[in-house]
């Protein structure tokens, strides 16, 4: 019912045309490669709507395997659009692993996301096997240089404490 103020109350009639969604990921298959252990991979899925409704999803389980988040978990697919998913791996162990990731569409069918990669240990070598400074005069400093190399092929965290040396400090 429709009330209008001041005038007649009108009776409406509503109708929707329910039809089938025609969803699909753009590529089948994310290959994460080589994943540094304990740093986040970041990689992206796209869902294609090629029907004539909108589509409506929703991310099965969106934890699918240790360290790996997939968001959003519900979402609409527009018509001729499209739908971005992230995947983010931040794995805590050295692992090789192939999983699958489910995505159910209102009215349509479960699509499925193949995931896989290895997780490689950080390999990082410095130049020097010690720092001898030698003898060093009060309220003067002394420098050496020294060379960090990444010898695997993902990515490398490196953190220096020094707060229990507080008259040592890196430069970059």
């Amino acid at each position: 019912s429709l009330k209008v103020h001041g005038g007649h109350t009108l009776q409406l009639s509503c109708r929707a045309e329910l039809g089938t969604s025609n969803v699909q990921f753009v590529e089948r298959r994310i290959m994460f490669g080589s994943t540094p252990i304990n740093l986040t991979t970041t990689r992206t899925a796209l869902l294609a709507n090629t029907g004539q409704m909108h589509a409506y999803f929703q991310v099965i389980d969106s934890s699918p395997f240790p360290g790996l988040t997939v968001t959003p978990v519900h979402g609409v697919v527009p018509v001729g659009g499209f739908a971005e998913l992230k995947v983010m791996l931040t794995p805590q162990a050295m692992v090789k692993f192939d999983t699958r990731v489910q995505v159910a569409i209102k009215e349509g069918k479960t699509l499925e996301l193949r995931m896989g990669g290895t997780v490689e240990p950080p390999t990082v070598d410095i130049d020097l096997s010690s720092f001898n400074f030698g003898g060093v005069y009060c309220g003067s400093g002394s420098t050496q240089s020294f060379k960090l190399t990444n010898k695997a092929v993902t990515k490398a965290k490196l953190e220096f404490d020094l707060t229990r040396f507080r008259d040592f400090s890196l430069s970059f």
